[in-house]
C-alpha cells in the first residue's frame, strides 16, 4: 500500500492525525504499523507540542509513550462532554489507562454515572461492573450499587435479595445489612414478621432479630 508514496509523504499526512486516528490506521496494514512504530518519536514530539504542560520531552519513546499522549489528550477532551477541570486534572495525575478512561466516559453517557463516582469504579473488572450496574439499574443510588456490587460475599442469590428488599421499600442501609450480614433463617424471620406486624417499623423487626427478640 505504501510503495505509492515516499515514507516521507505517509509522515506527513500521520503527523496531522490525533492520536486515536493515528493508532487506528496502525492496524490498517503492516506498512502502516511499520512507519509508524519506526517513527515514534516524530508522532511524540508532535503531540507533546500539543500537551506541553504534562508531557516531557524524552530520549526513547516506545508504543507505551504515544498511548500515554492519546490517554492525555482523550481525558483533555472529556470537557466537551460536561467534565469539569477538577475531574479532568484528578483522571490525569491519578493515570488512569486508556480503557479506564473509556469507561468513565461510558458509564457517564450511557449510564448516567457522572464523574466522580465513574472514577472511583473505573478500576473494577467483571463482573462487578456488571453486578454494579444491574444494581443501579434496580433503584440503588450508586454509592450502595458500589458498594454492593463489589461486595466480597456477593453472589448470584443475593443480588436477587438485594432487588427484593429494594422492591419492599427497604432503606438501602438496611438492604445490605440484612444481605450480608443476616444468616438465611434470619432473613426468613424479617420476611415473615415484615409481611405479619405491618404495624412495626421494620427496622424494629431488624432490632428485634438481631438481639433474639423473636
Amino acid at each position: 500500500m505504501c510503495d505509492n508514496l515516499p515514507i516521507e509523504m505517509w509522515l506527513n499526512v500521520f503527523k496531522q492525525m490525533a492520536p486515536n486516528h493515528l493508532f487506528e490506521k496502525r492496524k490498517v496494514c503492516k506498512d502502516f504499523k511499520k512507519i509508524i512504530d519506526g517513527n515514534l518519536k516524530f508522532f511524540y514530539i508532535n503531540y507533546v507540542k500539543q500537551c506541553p504542560n504534562y508531557l516531557p520531552l524524552k530520549e526513547t519513546v516506545i508504543v507505551d509513550d504515544l498511548i500515554n499522549v492519546y490517554t492525555k489528550i482523550f481525558i483533555e477532551e472529556l470537557s466537551y462532554h460536561n467534565c469539569s477541570q477538577y475531574f479532568i486534572r484528578k483522571m490525569q495525575y491519578d493515570n488512569l489507562t486508556l480503557f479506564q478512561v473509556r469507561l468513565v466516559l461510558d458509564l457517564y453517557l450511557n449510564h448516567g454515572i457522572q464523574y466522580y463516582a465513574g472514577i472511583k469504579i473505573a478500576h473494577v473488572q467483571q463482573p462487578e461492573l456488571s453486578y454494579i450496574l444491574n444494581l443501579k439499574n434496580n433503584g440503588f443510588p450508586i454509592f450502595f450499587a458500589s458498594k454492593f456490587g463489589t461486595h466480597p460475599d456477593l453472589t448470584e442469590e443475593k443480588i436477587e435479595t438485594l432487588k427484593k428488599l429494594k422492591s419492599m421499600e427497604i432503606s438501602d442501609y438496611f438492604c445490605g445489612k440484612l444481605t450480608f450480614d443476616f444468616t438465611q433463617e434470619q432473613l426468613q424471620i424479617f420476611y415473615e414478621k415484615k409481611n405479619q406486624e405491618n404495624n412495626i417499623p421494620y427496622y424494629n423487626i431488624v432490632y428485634r432479630i438481631e438481639h433474639g427478640l423473636y
